[in-house]
């Protein structure tokens, strides 16, 4: 399966929650593949949800510096299993820089980084 979410193109949308709740977001993850829907979450504030991978993340998002988003995602059946992005804004639209996979079972941690 993450084979498969690699390949395809995702295009993320954020925008404040429709809840009307101040400081908080919904984000939307468009692909071909699959369409996942976060609604009514806060920067640095941990919640539960389905991802692309059809199964249940912990997720977090929060600001490493005012234009540099993080996306952790930690699987509920297996925390061992962690992901990383990280975005950078680029005019209206975030940039993936980077992407890092952590699993200690792994021999070492997978990371891509884009220049």
């Amino acid at each position: 399966m993450r084979q498969m979410i690699k390949l395809a193109g995702v295009t993320k949308k954020f925008q404040n929650a429709a809840s009307g709740k101040p400081n908080r977001y919904d984000m939307e993850n468009l692909t071909t593949k699959k369409d996942t829907h976060h609604k009514d979450w806060a920067l640095g504030e941990e919640f539960q949800d389905e991802a692309l991978d059809s199964t249940q993340h912990k997720i977090t998002f929060d600001l490493k510096d005012p234009d540099t988003l993080t996306e952790k995602h930690i699987k509920v059946d297996d925390p061992n299993d962690v992901e990383i992005y990280e975005y950078r804004r680029d005019g209206d639209y975030l940039v993936m820089v980077s992407w890092r996979f952590i699993h200690p079972g792994l021999p070492r941690i997978a990371s891509f980084v884009l220049s």
